[in-house]
């Protein structure tokens, strides 16, 4: 028998294996409706929040698809594509880095560098008042 690579065994270290060939999917039908959800109940609250964890770029695009919705416009701001619905209640931006020190807490902006934002408001035009923020790897 020749040796080899044995492509059908269990990762070596369940605990740590971190998927070399990029065979991992990203983000379950459950975990995109769970985080949307969370995204939509801190939307809720109003202000700006965060909520843990953090994802991929492509993970970002499937979440942002979701959130905005179809039919939606793109604008260019703050470094990024800026995605609002069609009905210019959410808007999303895309990856960009946050750097500095949030005055009110003392904390980073961001511990990783780099987020995203999901951002609503009630009227059609004018600011956004409420913004989620999560972290992008």
């Amino acid at each position: 028998m020749a040796g080899g690579f044995n492509l059908y065994q269990y990762a070596p270290n369940g605990l740590t294996w971190i998927d070399p060939l990029g065979w991992k999917c990203g983000l379950t039908t459950k975990q995109r409706k769970n985080k949307i959800k969370r995204i939509k109940n801190q939307l809720s609250a109003g202000g700006n929040k965060g909520i843990t964890g953090k994802v991929s770029v492509k993970e970002a695009k499937i979440l942002e698809e979701t959130f905005v919705g179809p039919n939606y416009r793109v604008v260019k701001s703050y470094g990024a594509d800026l995605l609002i619905s069609q009905d210019g209640l959410r808007q999303y931006r895309g990856p960009s880095t946050k750097s500095g020190i949030n005055k009110n807490t003392g904390e980073p902006w961001s511990k990783i560098g780099t987020q995203v934002n999901f951002q609503s408001r009630d009227i059609p035009e004018g600011s956004w008042p409420n913004n989620v923020h999560l972290h992008v790897e």
